[in-house]
């Protein structure tokens, strides 16, 4: 998986110093196939948000679209995988709810700091962080 992601990511790049966003497929096959990647990458091992990033930044929405999109897609996803989650893998227990509500504060704290960050980013500057934290993404699985 990383090893796609890291050739996807290098498309992109080529994609955005070439001048080649016009060849980027558009159609509903592309977005019905990233769609169905995404949802398999996220059910068998949370990868999904590489292969997202990618769709997403294919489609050149603007930031918070990007955002707003990404943001639609993984509560879907993951409202559809909390029932296997707690009845078929028993991941999810009184146990693991309780050690995640220490964490809330934490993942407020990060979500005010990513708001204000964005807030800072040009949509330009916004891609290029997003391809960027792809490549990280992908080069973490590899490695």
């Amino acid at each position: 998986m990383g090893a796609i992601i890291l050739i996807s990511v290098f498309i992109m790049i080529w994609i955005e110093q070439g001048g080649h966003q016009d060849r980027v497929p558009t159609n509903k096959l592309f977005a019905h196939g990233m769609g169905i990647v995404g949802g398999f990458t996220s059910m068998v091992g949370n990868l999904a948000g590489s292969v997202m990033g990618i769709y997403l930044l294919s489609t050149r929405l603007p930031k918070n679209a990007y955002i707003g999109t990404a943001a639609w897609f993984f509560m879907v996803v993951n409202w559809f995988k909390f029932p296997f989650h707690v009845f078929v893998w028993h991941t999810i227990s009184v146990n693991t709810v309780l050690f995640d509500l220490l964490t809330l504060p934490v993942i407020l704290l990060g979500a005010y700091l990513g708001v204000l960050t964005i807030k800072n980013f040009s949509d330009k500057n916004f891609r290029w962080f997003i391809i960027v934290m792809t490549l990280v993404a992908a080069m973490g699985m590899i490695f």
